[in-house]
């Protein structure tokens, strides 16, 4: 009764299609895997309760195969699992390498989620990468965006969902942006919290929640966000950089700065929303005009913009859409102590090709 209520619902809402596609992972019988989007709308089988039974694509998040036994394990968005006797004999999916039928007697496994498609009607405008960090496959197949690398990692309860867990020190995720993903105005804003924090924080990353760099012979500086007692410049703080210039939230240098000196009293060990914003024609911030910002909660905090040279501010900008770049959370160095020195939480990561500074969508603590 509950998969035919589900079912039923679904069914109803065929209309948000146009919205959507759904991206697929296909692991193949040789060992191979293939990454893209599922063009087969419906999978077809037999199962004890419905001896003619067609899932909307939509509704399902992973089918297993059995090929010996002619069946396969099949996981339902909402958590319902059953075991089918398969009729879809292909599956059509594009990729990079063009779009084709793969046979079902070639596949071992696949898994789907529902990817919202940008500028379509309800979806989310400006939107270039979302992950919502609930599984290692959320990582390697995210809900938009390119698909990365996990090493280390665990997932916990999260502020949405479950939230994946950064050691002390350990790289858990890299992912690799084709040159376009990020342009010469942006955000990038998440979830995080410090696991188990100390009163204070001291320098080189305390947490060091991400690093985005560009590929080598760009001549740009990245992207990244750290609470740093020292970010370089002799300033301290929840520290930011985009590749025109470095932000803090503090002047002078802290051996031993208080978390309380950048987050709400009696907050620190709460979750908290983090944003860094960067714009070629300037972000309004705290009634100035600057071409990067942090927020926190959906305030400006940073007060301290150092930036490169000047007359190159806008060469800067102009280059960013021209390279690739790679998301690596925390910072993959061979330096260990450009790591994060302390363990961390991090949720729902977006990145977005305007400069965001309105963040009525998230629910504050």
């Amino acid at each position: 009764m509950k998969l035919k209520i589900f079912l039923a619902a679904v069914l109803c809402s065929l209309t948000a299609l146009a919205d959507e596609t759904i991206g697929c992972t296909l692991r193949l019988a040789d060992g191979s895997t293939i990454k893209g989007e599922l063009i087969t709308e419906s999978f077809a089988g037999e199962a004890l309760f419905a001896p003619d039974l067609a899932l909307p694509a939509r509704v399902v998040k992973a089918i297993a195969f059995d090929h010996k036994k002619g069946t396969c394990a099949v996981e339902l968005t909402n958590g319902d699992r059953l075991t089918m006797a398969p009729a879809t004999e292909s599956f059509r999916v594009r990729s990079l390498l063009g779009e084709f039928d793969i046979p079902r007697t070639n596949i071992q496994s696949l898994s789907l989620r529902v990817l919202r498609t940008a500028g379509a009607s309800g979806a989310e405008e400006g939107l270039v990468y979302w992950c919502t960090f609930d599984s290692e496959e959320a990582i390697v197949n995210p809900a938009v965006g390119p698909g990365g690398e996990v090493e280390n990692v665990s997932f916990v309860p999260g502020k949405v969902g479950d939230a994946l867990r950064v050691s002390a020190c350990s790289v858990a995720a890299v992912i690799p942006f084709p040159a376009g993903t990020l342009r010469e105005k942006g955000c990038i804003e998440f979830w995080a919290k410090t696991e188990n924090p100390r009163p204070f924080f001291t320098d080189k990353g305390d947490p060091h929640f991400f690093d985005i760099d560009f590929t080598e012979g760009s001549g740009m500086g990245g992207f990244h966000l750290a609470y740093n007692a020292n970010n370089g410049c002799g300033n301290s703080g929840l520290c930011g950089g985009c590749p025109v210039g470095l932000l803090t939230t503090h002047s002078g240098y802290s051996w031993q700065m208080p978390y309380e000196n950048v987050l709400r009293p009696g907050t620190v060990s709460a979750w908290h929303h983090y944003a860094l914003v960067w714009d070629a024609n300037g972000v309004l911030a705290n009634g100035g005009n600057t071409h990067c910002a942090l927020l926190i909660d959906g305030k400006f905090v940073s007060k301290i913009h150092t930036p490169g040279n000047i007359d190159g501010v806008r060469a800067a900008f102009d280059r960013i859409p021209s390279f690739p770049s790679t998301l690596m959370i925390p910072v993959k160095r061979k330096d260990i102590m450009s790591h994060s020195k302390s363990a961390f939480l991090i949720d729902e990561l977006k990145i977005w090709d305007f400069a965001k500074t309105n963040f009525d969508d998230f629910a504050a603590e």
